[in-house]
């Protein structure tokens, strides 16, 4: 693909430079250790009430059983999800290459049985059916040799990924707090609308300022949540970047790294709120001229015609510029924290690097999807059955009002929820320490990638060995 002089230049001065976050100071937040504190006082003042009370004892059985056994089961989601990263870093491979055959599998399937039912009494409509089905099986096997490459890649970059994230916890801890502030975030907003929004009525504020005022709140509080994202996971690009590097990251310094790039991450912040309002105003635009009472109010013929197309093409547009800008700011994040590069600079590596690496940072996201479809199944399928085990035999014995099959399947449901809602600290990580390991191999090579599983070393030699496993720019 072709690259411009001038982005090759930015690229290798990348490579020949020395990343300032592997020299950062530890500056280890030691208020991590709160919520431990308050989990130990918490069980010790229940402790203490059940010994000189007897107000649990009013409990329930079952009550106490569905307790016991969401803790047991919240305990068995952490394991099911360690399991899951395990799996990935032992079979990310065969789990890509299962998925990819499986869309594939799923559409041509459905064209082809379509085809078979109707044959008999349409010949010319099943035909076109099975047609379609040959069609999609052979773009398959036409495009497998190139899409083969790229999905080996990523399975490269899962199992390194994978790695990274089980031999730092830190980076789950980090996740989850990002959640926890960003669902603060959110609450807030709502809030804070419903107020201005009784406040304008209260006070007869005028109906066009009102809303305008309210989308800027909203433009605010979005502009806050992406700063909070990019901030953590800031932090986490840095840690996996020491542990990809063969560093021994610390949590301290992942959030120093964050704190001293915190201009240039709420600037990157900014422009991902304009885009994302833009997108946004064309879906609305879109949902709005679906509704005939809003399609009379235009008068104007220009302004008709321009709803008209927004109905049809807007949230596709929307879509489009929205997938454009993710991938075009794909590596912003890591040349902030990492190169110490302002927004601007960063996202003009970003762009120089996608145009060297398109199809490797489609598929690359591609595999990371893949990869979370696989840890929902795999960590959901342990939690539904064990749940749905504890429900019937255990439960169902203590009570004969609702039947056994019924409290399985309450209780497989709950270990879903809980077990799914643990998955997202696990993916979090994972996707961040993807795109930092594509990073170092797209501005530093393969050969920069230190902590490699031993079943992928011998791969990885190759790679480095083979011109076509380099990026564009390192090959001769």
């Amino acid at each position: 693909m072709f690259i411009s002089t001038s982005s090759t230049k930015i690229i290798m001065s990348v490579m020949h430079s020395t990343s300032p976050v592997m020299e950062t100071d530890d500056k280890t937040i030691t208020g991590m250790l709160v919520g431990l504190t308050f989990l130990i006082a918490t069980a010790g003042i229940l402790g203490f009430i059940s010994s000189n009370t007897n107000i649990f004892e009013k409990l329930s059985t079952v009550f106490l059983q569905i307790l016991l056994g969401i803790s047991i089961i919240f305990l068995l989601a952490i394991f099911a999800n360690y399991k899951a990263l395990d799996l990935l870093q032992d079979h990310a491979r065969i789990i890509l290459f299962t998925c990819w055959r499986l869309i594939f599998i799923t559409f041509g399937g459905f064209f082809a049985l379509i085809g078979l039912l109707i044959l008999p009494g349409s010949f010319i409509g099943g035909a076109i059916f099975l047609g379609i089905a040959g069609l999609i099986f052979g773009i398959y096997l036409y495009t497998w040799r190139f899409v083969r490459i790229r999905l080996e890649r990523s399975a490269e970059w899962i199992t390194i990924a994978t790695t990274v994230v089980l031999k730092e916890p830190g980076m789950i801890g980090i996740a989850i707090i990002q959640s926890i502030i960003i669902s603060i975030t959110a609450v807030m907003e709502i809030f804070t609308i419903w107020a201005w929004n009784s406040y304008a009525t209260e006070q007869a504020v005028n109906q066009n300022n009102a809303h305008l005022i309210a989308y800027g709140i909203m433009f605010i509080y979005l502009w806050i949540s992406f700063s909070v994202l990019y901030f953590y996971d800031g932090a986490n690009t840095v840690i996996a970047y020491i542990r990809i590097k063969g560093g021994d990251p610390t949590v301290g310094q992942g959030f120093s790294a964050s704190f001293n790039k915190f201009f240039a991450i709420i600037g990157f912040a900014l422009i991902t709120t304009t885009v994302t309002v833009i997108v946004r105003a064309l879906k609305n635009a879109s949902n709005r001229n679906k509704d005939p009472d809003s399609r009379k109010s235009d008068d104007n013929i220009a302004a008709a015609i321009l709803m008209a197309f927004l109905s049809v093409f807007g949230a596709m547009f929307g879509s489009i510029i929205l997938f454009i800008y993710n991938m075009m700011t794909f590596f912003t994040l890591p040349a902030i924290v990492i190169r110490n590069k302002g927004t601007l600079a960063a996202m003009g590596e970003s762009k120089d690097l996608f145009n060297a690496h398109a199809w490797d940072i489609v598929f690359g996201d591609t595999g990371y999807g893949f990869a979370s479809f696989a840890m929902y199944i795999f960590s959901g399928g342990i939690l539904g059955f064990i749940g749905f085990i504890y429900g019937y035999f255990v439960i169902s014995a203590s009570s004969t009002i609702i039947p056994a099959f019924w409290f399985g399947i309450i209780m497989a449901i709950i270990a879903l929820a809980i077990g799914w809602s643990l998955t997202k600290f696990f993916l979090r990580p994972l996707y961040t320490s993807i795109v930092t390991t594509m990073y170092v191999y797209a501005t530093e090579g393969p050969a920069e990638l230190k902590i490699v599983p031993d079943s992928l070393k011998t791969h990885i030699n190759q790679t480095i060995n083979s011109p076509r496993g380099l990026p564009i720019h390192m090959r001769h």
